[in-house]
């Protein structure tokens, strides 16, 4: 394994486990241990395929392409301008979390050594310092990745190891399959990480073994950290514990504050914090460098002068602009992010390789095997997910 594709690895990693892993037990409290296992591998399934879709669409075009290159090719000026909408809606939503709770990150850590400086100043600096990460490519997003994803993974580690001590497998017991369908958006953003196989596409120089790999471990990976971190909390916190909390408008801090008082260790308030920051800035990387891919393809510039300086503008200035001017509007579109993530990664993509395959014959290679029946069996199931949404 090369250090390119270890940084891959770890760069999907980074885009998909976020701060939101902290709250899912308490998502899928309801529905009991198991039965949330078993949502948890369906929703790997369905957008890891969704990924290899995107990856053999993408590989019947140059390398500079993505997803709206790949969508009108395939699917004509309406598929290219739904590809738009979805994709616009869905990481300016991230992108606007990710600003905002790095501006509080930073602005808590400056407060460390007695600097208070106004919330906008504070996104100013993070925006500029990681914005200028992604201007010089995704060579240094890789880079500076391994090393934050080395402090995550170190955290995640010590959390688990706090909690599964504890564990009460009687907690695991019980719990409803009806109560999976509120949890199935939370889970299926939760590998979100789609978006990024273009760049590392174009990253890997389109070595398909080796971006098949990254695809494979960089989805499965965070699979099973979400399981331990399941097993670990809904071991620890009774069913009816964690479903207060989640009515609690502030699940992430209340579970943080409930395990810390449970094993009576500080450790896990002090690495629950550190996690959820460093989640926001490799998630942040991950998700903005996919997203610069993204528009030099729809402006067809490249990513050098004038061309680099308005990927930049377009990718970081809305979100900057919505976090500080509306924010309302900001926590109104988070409840449309599981939808177009589904749209996006699962719908589009499925739809592009039935009609890139079996219409307009320019499939020059396949990658997800299958047939047909795969196709339409993951256009049938994007929609059930929508309407599940849509309830």
């Amino acid at each position: 394994m090369t250090i390119r594709v270890l940084g891959s690895i770890l760069l999907l990693i980074g885009t998909s486990i976020g701060g939101a892993m902290l709250a899912l037990p308490v998502a899928t409290a309801a529905a009991g241990f198991f039965h949330s296992l078993l949502l948890l591998v369906l929703a790997w399934i369905i957008m890891l395929v969704g990924a290899l879709f995107i990856l053999e669409v993408n590989l019947w075009l140059t390398h500079d392409k993505n997803l709206v290159s790949m969508a009108k090719e395939t699917l004509g000026p309406i598929g290219q301008v739904v590809t738009w909408i979805a994709y616009v809606l869905l990481f300016y939503t991230l992108l606007s979390g990710y600003i905002s709770g790095g501006s509080d990150m930073l602005s808590n850590l400056l407060a460390l050594i007695h600097l208070h400086v106004p919330r906008v100043i504070s996104a100013v600096i993070f925006t500029l310092v990681f914005g200028f990460i992604l201007f010089k490519g995704i060579s240094a997003v890789d880079w500076v990745n391994r090393l934050l994803m080395s402090l995550k993974l170190f955290a995640y580690i010590v959390l688990v190891a706090l909690l599964l001590p504890h564990v009460n497998v009687a907690y695991w017991q019980g719990g409803s399959y009806k109560a999976l369908l509120p949890a199935t958006m939370t889970a299926i953003t939760s590998f979100g990480f789609a978006a990024s196989v273009p760049t590392i596409r174009a990253y890997l120089n389109s070595n398909i073994k080796q971006v098949r790999l990254v695809v494979i471990l960089g989805s499965f990976v965070p699979l099973i950290c979400y399981i331990l971190w399941d097993a670990a909390v809904q071991g620890d916190l009774s069913a009816e514990h964690l479903i207060a909390i989640s009515h609690s408008g502030h699940a992430v801090s209340e579970l943080t504050k409930e395990l810390t008082l449970f094993t009576h260790s500080e450790l896990i308030n002090i690495f629950a914090h550190f996690f959820t920051s460093i989640c926001v800035l490799t998630a942040f990387l991950g998700v903005g460098i996919a997203v610069t891919d993204f528009f030099a393809d729809g402006f067809k510039v490249e990513k050098k002068g004038f061309g680099a300086l308005l990927v930049m503008l377009a990718t970081l200035f809305p979100p900057f602009i919505i976090v500080f001017f509306h924010p309302a509007l900001f926590l109104k579109a988070m409840s449309f992010a599981g939808v177009c993530c589904v749209i996006l990664l699962a719908l589009l993509p499925s739809l592009m390789v039935l009609s890139g395959r079996y219409f307009k014959k320019i499939a020059s290679i396949q990658i997800v095997p299958g047939g047909k029946i795969v196709v339409i069996a993951w256009i049938i199931i994007s929609v059930i997910l929508l309407l599940i949404a849509a309830r």
